[in-house]
């Protein structure tokens, strides 16, 4: 009985083709290299977006998320030059990826909640890891697992396979960290062009860089600049009283989480507290507010045959000093409160923002 490698149809009058393809599967991958302009890969383990891809299938998943996607495979067929289904082909043809052993099938389709439901119905203790749960209940009911995915088509990569992606991930985790250190090093230095230079050149790299809609082979130097400038020369009311010297480390911390896109907690761990308010988390988070707010409020003063003011957006946590804002509209040129707001009692500190008033808003 012959069985398609792609789809798993089987049967007595199937026939498939050298490559172990039923005709539909060879015949939508021919239509799939046909739309796209072909992609020649000698070496397809030296192509990121191929590793990456690989790498997702460490501990099981389903092909079907990459290659019927309305959403999702378009980005793969960009990156990867070729239809994902031609790359899984080639995956499953050389044995860098297989059908997922049980554990790995299990792990993909329950989260610890239904695992644990799972292990109640036998009788079984439900504490542990998730790994621990999906032991226990192969060992206790192998028949009973077994039903519960029979119709789950998942794919794990082979021992192989997970040393090439493992060793993919290690390359990238260290690129990044070699990426930040440079960049921290010119921050240092208040070499901020520097400094964005190699974030823009990490982000350049990777097969899906961060932020929406941003092109970072387009991207400037020059647009991160004023707040960098910010960050590290001036200081909101909110932490005056922390003296300077104290403040150095946490502005640079701000500037590192403003360059890299998110917040560097574990380094933060390393330093004593500067604030008797605030953690040394939120003194950081209230220097890049206060460099952002003050950057939107000068591009909405360059703006006035648009922007005529603006309103202040609370939290619904907000502190009840942040709360007297609500419904308070503001003209450009009248006297703007500063954010973060000096007086806010919030144990995270100050989180309003300005929020423009354009032309057809009413005062």
């Amino acid at each position: 009985m012959a069985t398609c490698k792609q789809c798993d149809k089987s049967g007595l009058f199937l026939k498939v083709s050298s490559n172990g393809l039923c005709k539909d599967c060879e015949s939508s991958n021919i239509n799939d290299s046909k739309m796209i302009k072909p992609v020649i890969l000698n070496d397809w383990k030296k192509s990121r977006p191929h590793l990456d891809l690989l790498s997702r299938f460490l501990n099981g998943n389903s092909l079907d998320n990459f290659i019927s996607d309305k959403n999702y495979t378009p980005v793969w067929k960009e990156v990867l030059k070729e239809s994902p289904k031609i790359a899984f082909n080639r995956f499953i043809s050389e044995e860098y990826l297989i059908k997922a052993n049980l554990s790995d099938t299990i792990g993909f389709n329950f989260r610890v909640m239904d695992l644990k439901g799972f292990c109640k119905e036998r009788g079984l203790t439900i504490s542990g890891k998730k790994s621990d749960l999906i032991d226990r209940l192969v060992n206790a009911d192998d028949s009973g697992m077994k039903s519960l995915v029979k119709f789950s088509k998942i794919y794990s990569c082979s021992e192989t396979g997970k040393k090439i992606a493992r060793d993919y991930l290690d390359f990238r985790k260290e690129e990044e960290i070699v990426a930040e250190e440079k960049m921290v090093e010119a921050l240092k230095k208040r070499d901020f062009k520097t400094a964005t230079q190699i974030m823009i050149d990490y982000e350049k790299n990777q097969v899906f860089p961060r932020g929406m809609g941003i092109d970072w082979s387009q991207e400037e130097v020059e647009n991160y600049l004023p707040i960098l400038s910010m960050i590290f020369n001036d200081t909101p009311k909110i932490l005056k009283d922390i003296p300077k010297e104290k403040l150095e480390p946490i502005r640079l911390l701000a500037g590192r989480n403003y360059l890299l896109g998110k917040s560097t907690k574990n380094s933060l761990n390393e330093l004593e507290q500067v604030s008797r308010k605030f953690n040394n988390d939120t003194c950081a988070r209230m220097l890049l507010f206060y460099a952002i707010n003050r950057k939107n409020l000068a591009d909405f003063r360059n703006n006035p045959s648009i922007i005529t003011g603006v309103k202040i957006l609370t939290n619904d946590d907000s502190c009840e000093e942040c709360k007297k804002f609500e419904n308070i509209k503001y003209r450009l040129s009248s006297n703007i409160p500063e954010l973060p707001h000096p007086k806010c009692k919030h144990e995270y500190g100050c989180r309003c923002d300005y929020i423009a008033m354009t032309i057809l808003d009413k005062f």
